[in-house]
């Protein structure tokens, strides 16, 4: 399974769940544009955004077994980044949309090779951008494939 049949797997799933809409993902780290939404002071909910990143780990291809069909393992990690206004805390308007983040690939199968492991409890992180604040959902997966 080719790097660009697993990052395509893996956003097809994304685009297709997300619990925002298409103008609110942020997929430039497929060089792609996109600008932060304007905030939207009177439902905040309006301005929830989400970057997804597929970071494969180095030196985790490695094969096992001994025959000639012997299997190889890659592992990597989806991190969903979701950014929402500063100042509004954590409420309800923003519980539904990292619920739904962390569902899209717990414990999911993509075809034959790529194996979802589950999804990490989401984890506040400190952000770059005083306006906004960052949650991330994580997801461990997993390639096995015959050689």
């Amino acid at each position: 399974m080719s790097w660009s049949t697993i990052r395509t797997a893996i956003l097809e799933r994304f685009q297709a769940q997300s619990p925002v809409p298409a103008e609110r993902q942020a997929l430039d780290s497929f060089n792609l544009p996109f600008t932060p939404p304007a905030i939207d002071a009177g439902t905040p909910a309006n301005s929830i955004w989400i970057r997804p990143t597929i970071v494969p780990f180095r030196g985790t291809s490695k094969p096992f077994g001994l025959a000639q069909n012997a299997h190889n393992w890659r592992e990597g990690q989806i991190v969903l980044q979701i950014f929402y206004p500063s100042g509004f805390g954590e409420g309800p308007f923003l519980d539904s949309v990292v619920v739904a983040a962390v569902q899209i690939f717990h414990r999911l199968y993509l075809g034959d090779a790529l194996r979802c492991k589950d999804s990490e409890d989401p984890e506040p992180v400190d952000s770059d951008d005083p306006k906004w604040s960052q949650i991330n959902v994580v997801t461990p997966y997993v390639v096995i494939e015959v050689l």
